[in-house]
Formats: C-alpha cells, structure tokens, sequence
C-alpha cells in the first residue's frame, strides 16, 4: 500500500528584523573565520625576540649534525593584557672542526636566525664557548601599541658556560646582549640578560633541556618589548 503524501510545510517566513537561517549560519561562519585569522595572526605577528640557544657550549665535531626543536612561550613582563603564545622553534647544526659549529633556526613567529658558535674552553666538566647570532623577523612588529614596521633584525652575543656534572647532565648559563632593530624606530633597542638551560640525556641520541631566559632594556622607555622573557623545552637530536 503506498502511504498518502503529505502536504509540504511552508517555509517560515522570517519575522521583521530577522535573518534567514542561511544569513546566520554565513554570519556565524565568517565570525569563526575571523577569530581563527585573529589567533594566526597574533600568533604569527607577536614578534618577540628568540632567546632559545637549543645547544650548549661544548661544539660539534666536524662533519657532525644535530637537530633540535623547541616549544617556547613568551610571557609579557610588563603588559598583563599581553598573551604569552607559544611557539614553535626549529634548528640545526653542523660542525666544522676546530671548536667551531653553525646553526641556523626557523620560527613559527616568522623569524630565522644564523648562529656561529666557538669555543673558548672545552674541558671535561666545564665549557665556555661565545655564540654571536643574527635573527630576521618577517612578521609584523607591534611597538608602543601601533604598528611600526614589518621587520625587526635581532642580533644576540650569548656567552655559553657548561657545568657538566657527568656525561648526561649539563647546566648551561648564557649571560647575553641582545639588540632589536625595527625600521621605522629612531634607534636600536639595547638590552642585557642571561638564563639557564639544563640538559638530561634520556637517550643517547635525544637529550632535553628545558630553560629560561629573560632580557631587560637599558634605558630605554618604550612601554611593549622593554623586558623580554622566554621559558620552553627543547629537544635535541643528535
């Protein structure tokens, strides 16, 4: 037997001042769209200064690599309605003799940065080695709360002390100066800072080192970007 048909529902109209469905649904698209663009882009255009160093003072031997990766967050020192995102940090390294190894690492905040790390001292349970870096920001830079520019150039000179107390336990001290440059600012942002790193080898080819550093301007009182903190985990392979 075929069962009767039933008459269709007419579609509602909608009351005065109100959107069709297909309106909303749109609207609570383009709503999502914009707070996930928003997210990106605060998490992408941050452009906080890195100050992983994702190694220790003891240098490479030639011809040898290493890759590390770091989960970084950047707590605001002096701005509580700043959000400290997270970011990714990619690097690796190459020796090429002589108590002299390369790095170079990439950011999730749109940053690379060229290292050359040398040895000064590498003894059996201490190590100091200097490691001049220059780093390229390509995400838009927030300063004083207005938009200055779409570059910043970081140039550090950390010094790396190694206090190992045996072969798979390592303190690391970085003592730093750290400079940001921004086109369109009158002059070159000077800070003076350090942190620490302490590195356990839960394999012999991954150790991990979680950290903390932080920087704070000389003289300088420009209200964002005065005092600079990092805190993360980094993972190294090698």
């Amino acid at each position: 037997m075929i069962p009767p048909i039933q008459p269709s529902r007419p579609a509602r109209a909608p009351a005065q001042g109100e959107r069709p469905r297909g309106r909303r649904r749109r609207a609570r698209r383009g709503r999502a769209w914009g707070a996930t663009v928003a997210l990106l882009f605060a998490f992408a255009a941050s452009g906080c200064a890195s100050l992983a160093d994702m190694t220790t003072a003891h240098p490479l031997d030639a011809g040898h690599f290493e890759v590390g990766v770091a989960i970084t967050f950047y707590p605001s020192l002096q701005e509580p309605e700043i959000i400290g995102l997270p970011a990714l940090e990619v690097g690796v390294r190459y020796g090429v003799g002589g108590g002299v190894d390369f790095g170079l690492r990439a950011s999730s905040m749109l940053m690379l940065a060229l290292d050359a790390k040398v040895a000064l001292v590498d003894e059996a349970d201490h190590a100091v080695a200097i490691q001049p870096t220059a780093g390229l920001s390509f995400a838009p830079l927030v300063s004083d709360k207005l938009v200055k520019g779409d570059l910043m150039v970081q140039i550090d000179v950390p010094v790396l002390v190694d206090y190992r107390f045996d072969a798979e336990h390592t303190l690391t001290l970085s003592p730093r100066y750290t400079a940001l440059i921004v086109p369109g600012e009158g002059a070159p942002r000077h800070y003076l800072g350090g942190g620490v790193a302490g590195h356990f080898e839960v394999d012999p080819s991954v150790t991990l080192a979680p950290f903390a550093a932080a920087i704070f301007a000389l003289n300088d009182r420009r209200s964002l970007l005065r005092n600079i903190a990092n805190v993360g985990v980094t993972s190294r392979f090698h």
